[in-house]
């Protein structure tokens, strides 16, 4: 009977354990523009609810997007056009899908149908696909678009994942990094690669960046994300997961307008598990030494802390944005200019994330043949401890699983070090999250030039050129006031990267009927472009002051190893693609790119990447139009 009571126990830290490790996310999940009072605020148990998208016609709608309005919880309907979500009483979904006007329900039970209408409007829209821009309802490929009056902005909304998560059919939207500040991943269409990255290549005003996901959401126009092949192809290898196409702001016709965008915001730690006390600590791990023949790591007279070590190392922590913009235009010229500043602190102490950014765009219609346009970008960002990607389990998981019993400082106000139950060394949870310093600083400038020049009527010409300078510097220091700084002489290290890249395109687009019913667009082109990139990095030990940091490394009494890398690489691209229509009914579209790169050897430089569409607006027909008659 002992036994079994001594294995019961056993099991309950090995639960606790488990539910503070599951509850690891948490700490930065809470909405960044949430207040206080919410924290407080008692809040209802969600409950499950089932429903079902259709259109005009009661068919069931596949892939439509439904989302909880003001929160980032969404989902997409299945190929029944069916869905379930877990949302609170009274909420309000809100539903889109391509060709449809966005709808808005409220949740009134526990299932519910949503109808969705059919937008005529926006079939006659034009969208920017790759090298061009074509009617929504000519499109032959996958594509879905979002207008920056359908993002998810306001509040503290930082990234372009945030701004369109939920909003794209087929996109899905992630956190990678909870750090403050940290980057969303996004996959088009689910994961396509094992070992290397599954992010979309971004093209941002024509220019192809590594930087896309950078942008300020509110700097934004529309995005177009090109899903499939016949879509993405026009982008060769580069364009397996998909294309995010982003269109920044160059100002509208009328007066001056200056927009400001202001908001503060609260991270709190939304759900807090129930932990062991310092003496259920203790309680267990005496009947568990016992149990296995080994004397009571607690006896008598042992001092026995009740240390909260979650409360110690978090945060309410405060979110500030600032944002202010102003456009201009006329029948000729165009003219936009923002900046923004958004400053976040982390739920989790010694995190945080601060940027300036600045963006001009403008374009000039020279006469009826001659439009150019500029776009420039510059953005500086200083982070603290942006190590910890995925479940944040790196720095969380000393401190989920540090003694209760355990204090955090002695007596003399210095940390109290200890050996974690069944692990060797000392540690500090405490320290061990505030006392390194981990900083990371980038500097970011990109801008393009385009031209566009009719040479005769139907014939244009277009040209892009432009070029992005990356450079981060990252330094860590181990201070002396931890065991490993202290058996080292503490420990600092430095490195920096730093990339450029230079694109050149250049290609013509005619357009021309044969018989009225025929109708032909041609584009072909070509693309130059060169990445250099280079690193640097060293690191000493044996310091006999912390006030340098890592900001002197000649002060240490050791080398703590160093080195150095560059590297280049030239692409020259070439492409092509026809859309052929036929009466405005049946449309095809065939792509071709031939794709040249330095890092293969001369016998294996280029791939070939083609790709064809064919579509048919069956609704055209009049035995489509008439079967409202007959039902």
């Amino acid at each position: 009977m002992k036994r079994n009571i001594l294995k019961g126990l056993k099991s309950r830290r090995s639960i606790c354990v488990l539910l503070c490790l599951v509850s690891a996310q948490a700490f930065t999940a809470s909405p960044a523009g949430a207040t206080d009072h919410h924290a407080a605020a008692h809040v209802n148990p969600a409950a499950l609810i089932k429903g079902k998208v259709v259109d005009n016609k009661g068919l069931a709608l596949p892939g439509a997007t439904v989302r909880v309005k003001g929160t980032q919880t969404a989902t997409v309907t299945d190929v029944n056009g069916q869905f379930s979500l877990d949302v609170q009483p009274g909420a309000v979904l809100v539903v889109s899908f391509t060709g449809y006007l966005t709808t808005e329900a409220k949740v009134s039970g526990s299932s519910i149908t949503i109808q969705l209408q059919e937008d005529t409007k926006s079939l006659q829209e034009v969208v920017v696909v790759g090298y061009g821009a074509v009617k929504k309802s000519d499109l032959t490929g996958s594509v879905s678009s979002v207008k920056s009056s359908d993002m998810n902005l306001g509040g503290t909304t930082s990234s372009l994942g945030q701004a369109i998560q939920g909003k794209a059919a087929g996109v899905q939207v992630q956190q990678s990094n909870f750090a403050p500040g940290g980057a969303l991943s996004i996959t088009v269409r689910g994961g396509n690669s094992i070992n290397t990255s599954n992010e979309p290549l971004y093209v941002v005003d024509g220019f192809i960046s590594d930087n896309g996901n950078q942008i300020n959401p509110n700097d934004i126009e529309d995005i177009e994300v090109l899903k499939d092949a016949s879509a993405a192809a026009i982008y060769g290898s580069r364009g397996g997961n998909g294309v995010v196409l982003i269109t920044t702001k160059k100002g509208k016709n009328g007066k001056v307008a200056i927009d400001a965008d202001v908001s503060n915001g609260r991270q709190f730690n939304n759900y807090k598990p129930s932990l062991l006390t310092g003496q259920e600590f203790a309680s267990i791990q005496n009947a568990t030494a016992i149990e296995d023949g080994k004397p009571a790591p607690f006896g008598a007279g042992t001092p026995i802390a009740n240390t909260n070590w979650l409360a110690a190392a978090t945060q309410n922590a405060n979110v500030t944005n600032r944002g202010v913009s102003i456009s201009s235009g006329d029948q000729s010229s165009k003219l936009y200019v923002s900046g923004n500043y958004i400053n976040q602190l982390g739920v989790l102490k010694n995190t945080s994330m601060e940027r300036y950014s600045a963006r001009i765009g403008t374009e000039k219609n020279l006469n009826d043949d001659i439009k150019i346009s500029a776009n420039f970008y510059g953005a500086s960002t200083n982070s603290t401890l942006q190590t910890y990607p995925g479940n944040i389990l790196a720095p969380m998981f000393s401190i989920l699983t540090a003694p209760p019993s355990a204090a955090i400082y002695k007596a003399d106000g210095t940390y109290n070090f200890y050996t974690p139950p069944g692990g060797s060394g000392l540690q500090n949870a405490l320290a061990n999250l505030v006392e390194p310093t981990n900083n990371a600083g980038n500097k970011l400038i990109n801008g393009n030039v385009t031209l566009d020049y009719q040479l005769i009527k139907n014939l244009t010409y277009h040209l892009n050129a432009g070029s992005e300078y990356s450079n981060t510097v990252d330094g860590q220091y181990t201070p002396s006031t931890l065991p490993a700084g202290q058996a080292n002489g503490a420990m600092a290290s430095e490195q920096s990267f730093y990339s450029f890249r230079w694109l050149v395109e250049n290609y013509l687009t005619y357009k021309f009927k044969v018989n009225k019913d025929h109708d032909f667009t041609v584009l072909a082109g070509v693309s130059n472009q060169k990445d250099v990139s280079e690193s640097l990095s060293a690191a000493s030990k044996g310091f006999s002051t912390d006030d340098f940091l890592y900001y002197n490394l000649g002060a240490g009494a050791l080398t703590n190893g160093y080195g150095s890398s560059k590297t280049q690489s030239t692409n020259t691209d070439y492409f092509g693609r026809v859309n052929y229509g036929y009466k405005d009914k049946l449309l095809v579209t065939a792509t071709l790119r031939d794709d040249g790169s330095s890092k293969f050897g001369p016998n294996h430089r280029y791939g070939l990447f083609p790709s064809g569409a064919i579509a048919y607006r069956l609704t055209d027909e009049d035995f489509i139009k008439n079967l409202n008659n007959h039902f």
